[in-house]
């Protein structure tokens, strides 16, 4: 009876634990013992094909019904050959530095032993991320690269990051995916979403066959996926996709599409109308068109030879539609600012045409 007594105190007390997120911090994960981790490496002989293996594979997320997020990821690394010792001997991590914040809990070098060779990077820079060079672009997103010491063959590679999301861009939206099959070995492999008990978000499974566990408590609903040995995927060229082998867990918010559109209206409502410079210039360009299809052409031969693309990513400035007025100020727009501006000229033409139809008939 006493036993029984303390079997059900202890599972009253171990419950929390499980059914919320761990607090992962630089000092470490509390629900993950290093010893047990590393005590997972393999012999190098046995894959003399790989140039390392994963120990771990680690994702924990938390999502709000805001949208705000953490976001915790996790790898052990066990380095085989030389040609490992140079992928891991440099990393990097981005995020947005407009909405979202980094922290690089740890990344140390050790011994499959937990000797550490080294326990933080010889070298960091943060820089702006690499842009594409056929077309101007201007972002938030930012890259912290980090050079590590003493990464060499039968080496282990431990590294922990988190981005936290702090200031959503669709408020209630979020969206994350999952590999379970790396292409390589993975030991033990972990993926956990944390989210309030009164969303339910939606989750797709790509050829998962084990069980994922989920919990109720404390006005939050954790979901669990936990494997171990996943072997190594051999791919070949122009493979089907999808197909039966590759595992993949996607997790998004439950957010519909009509409240994408009332969020969309609310942010560009007013920001379609022409200005008097813009009428003038768009009746002069297709003031020669007999057709609609001659309207167009016109109007895309305009915009095509006098107007530039220019990519912005900057927080909510990449969804935030320009003013048809300052795009024709400036001959430069975005994606989402010529949206407006090119679907308000579209409608000039169209009036035009009709009245020279009116007027030939």
């Amino acid at each position: 009876m006493r036993r029984f007594v303390l079997a059900i105190l202890f599972a009253a007390i171990a419950r929390p634990a499980v059914a919320q997120a761990p607090r992962i911090t630089p000092s470490g994960d509390p629900s993950v013992r290093n010893d047990t981790i590393y005590t997972l490496a393999v012999h190098p002989a046995d894959y003399a094909d790989d140039d390392y293996v994963y120990l771990l594979d680690d994702g924990v997320l938390r999502f709000e019904a805001d949208g705000r997020s953490s976001r915790t990821y996790r790898q052990v690394i066990q380095i085989l050959n030389q040609d490992g010792a140079e992928a891991w001997g440099e990393q990097s991590f981005s995020y947005s530095s407009g909405s979202e914040k980094l922290t690089v809990n740890w990344i140390r070098v050790l011994k499959p032993t937990g000797e550490v060779i080294s326990a933080q990077p010889a070298h960091e820079q943060e820089s702006l991320a690499p842009v594409a060079l056929d077309a101007p672009v201007y972002s938030d997103e930012k890259v912290r690269r980090v050079t590590l010491s003493g990464v060499a063959p039968g080496t282990l590679v431990d590294w922990s990051y988190t981005v936290e999301r702090v200031k959503p861009l669709v408020p209630g939206d979020y969206y994350s995916g999952w590999r379970v099959t790396t292409g390589l070995l993975v030991r033990r492999s972990r993926f956990l979403v944390d989210v309030p008990a009164s969303v339910t978000p939606r989750i797709q499974e790509e050829n998962v066959h084990f069980k994922r566990q989920e919990v109720v408590a404390h006005d939050r609903h954790v979901y669990t996926w936990a494997t171990k040995d996943v072997p190594k995927l051999e791919t070949e060229p122009f493979a089907a996709v999808p197909n039966t082998l590759s595992v993949r867990i996607e997790v998004s918010s439950p957010i519909t599409w009509g409240a994408l559109a009332r969020w969309y209206a609310g942010l560009s409502s007013g920001r379609y109308a022409l200005s008097p410079p813009l009428e003038t210039q768009l009746a002069e360009h297709v003031k020669d068109a007999r057709t609609l299809e001659d309207s167009l052409r016109a109007v895309h031969r305009w915009v095509s030879q006098d107007f530039r693309y220019v990519s912005l990513s900057l927080g909510i400035g990449g969804y935030l539609p320009r003013l048809p007025a300052q795009v024709l100020e400036t001959r430069y727009a975005w994606a989402s600012a010529r949206f407006p501006c090119c679907s308000a000229r579209a409608a000039v033409p169209t009036r035009r045409y009709r009245r020279c139809s009116s007027s030939i008939t």
